[in-house]
């Protein structure tokens, strides 16, 4: 059975935008996106906000916390207008002015991804996560063996080579290789079986819940 409405035309689409990048195209090709893509997206965010909103971290989504499929392309060589994957964010608040952890969703022409936490973080915003980990080290032990148990980890894509500024005495602290993180996110990928199976929503809903309690102490160190 497909996805809350996936299918392979879903997957087509995205295909074919890729190769027709063009107004003319798109604005062709409405109904389509509409009812292959749109709609079992917003239903996919429907569904996970109903598993999600007793969670320790309410998370809800919706057309709200939809990002628009319009490329911004004034600073780069690629001027193709329009996204090949759609995308949004699940947030306590259900709207996308959050700058707490949440969960973000993504469906393309290969698959798709979800990820919970923070991601690209500046360094002042890292800051309160960072003094967390050294200061209170046994309660983000916690955190990481929680996520261990769930075989889960923080990703470590996005990471400093040296470690940041004002955190250079900690280099031989058992969290330093956390403490050079840029991002603090839990990711999985989402194969197209995922979707063409019905498995993609219990995976999502998975990781945010395995996610929970790394949400929890990250949203409790910003507000300390």
């Amino acid at each position: 059975m497909a996805d809350h409405g996936f299918t392979q035309k879903s997957f087509d689409f995205s295909d074919d935008l890729a190769d027709n990048n063009h107004k003319e195209w798109f604005h062709g090709h409405q109904e389509t996106f509409e009812e292959y893509v749109e709609q079992p997206f917003l239903e996919l965010l429907s569904e996970l906000s109903k598993r999600l909103s007793d969670s320790p971290v309410p998370l809800r989504g919706s057309a709200e916390t939809m990002f628009r499929m319009n490329r911004d392309v004034r600073f780069t060589k690629d001027k193709s207008p329009y996204k090949t994957s759609i995308s949004a964010v699940l947030t306590p608040s259900g709207t996308k002015q959050e700058n707490g952890g949440l969960l973000y969703v993504q469906m393309g022409r290969d698959g798709g991804f979800c990820g919970a936490g923070w991601y690209k973080l500046d360094a002042g915003e890292l800051k309160p996560f960072r003094k967390a980990m050294v200061k209170d080290a046994e309660a983000f032990d916690d955190v990481l063996a929680g996520l261990e148990k769930a075989d889960r980890s923080l990703t470590s894509e996005e990471s400093l080579t040296a470690m940041p500024r004002g955190f250079e005495e900690h280099s031989e602290h058992r969290h330093a290789d956390h403490l050079k993180l840029k991002s603090l996110l839990v990711s999985e990928d989402l194969p197209k079986t995922a979707f063409n199976r019905g498995e993609s929503i219990d995976r999502i809903a998975d990781l945010a819940s395995d996610a929970m309690p790394f949400l929890k102490w990250g949203r409790e160190t910003q507000t300390r």
